[in-house]
């Protein structure tokens, strides 16, 4: 059966709590089926209920729920999921000791769009990196004289390939800047390259109580007035 989202008829606004994800639907599957949550594409939790808590997601991440066969149920089967929306940057890069001799990881900056400079609004709005990658096993250098071959650090000095993928992010354009940093948390070199995401618009932002879509009525005229909250 493989992942298969047509028994699922709704999912209940989601909820972050404590580094939380917690979610909610509803599905026509037959009692005693089993459900797959996918986050970033990543096989995240399978059960039978129709509620789940998934640790450390990011506030704007793509989820996917589904029911699958029960003997795929511990199977990522992420391959079938539907496209994911063209709202992600993926950063590839060539780095290792030529850049600085003392690398242990690389930090991921963000400056987005609109927000005047790194560290000033909207996805790393607080100066922090947006994302780590390390460089080497801790203490074990896979370049250097007799490792790694001839590669574009030079002779003695090949470089790594390196890749990271953010999240979510909204239309316009982003510049990203990766720097080393070694073992004292000092930074070094860095790159810096743009990107401009222009993903389809995104379903409009639910109000306090998690809706898209309200209601008043009027007893004295018998009369329900809807009122919804536009597309971005």
């Amino acid at each position: 059966m493989a992942f298969d989202q047509t028994n699922i008829t709704g999912v209940d606004p989601p909820s972050w709590g404590r580094g939380q994800l917690h979610l909610s639907w509803t599905s026509t599957a037959a009692a005693g089926s089993w459900y797959q949550v996918y986050v970033g594409r990543k096989l995240m939790w399978y059960g039978q209920a129709k509620e789940a808590t998934v640790p450390g997601v990011p506030y704007r991440a793509q989820v996917d729920v589904g029911v699958v066969d029960a003997s795929e149920r511990a199977v990522d089967l992420s391959a079938s999921l539907p496209a994911p929306p063209n709202d992600r940057v993926t950063l590839s890069w060539q780095g290792g000791t030529f850049q600085d001799a003392g690398v242990v990881g690389f930090r991921i900056y963000a400056d987005g769009f609109g927000s005047g400079g790194f560290g000033e609004g909207g996805y790393g709005s607080d100066g922090s990196p947006v994302g780590r990658v390390l460089a080497y096993t801790p203490g074990v250098y896979t370049d250097g004289f007799g490792s790694g071959g001839f590669g574009s650090g030079g002779f003695g000095a090949a470089a790594g390939s390196y890749s990271w993928t953010s999240d979510a992010l909204a239309n316009g354009d982003w510049t990203f800047r990766v720097t080393t940093y070694d073992s004292a948390g000092n930074e070094g070199s860095s790159l810096t390259t743009t990107a401009t995401i222009s993903a389809p618009p995104q379903p409009p932002a639910r109000d306090a109580l998690g809706r898209r879509l309200a209601y008043t009525y009027d007893p004295a005229t018998f009369k329900a007035t809807l009122s919804w909250l536009a597309s971005p």
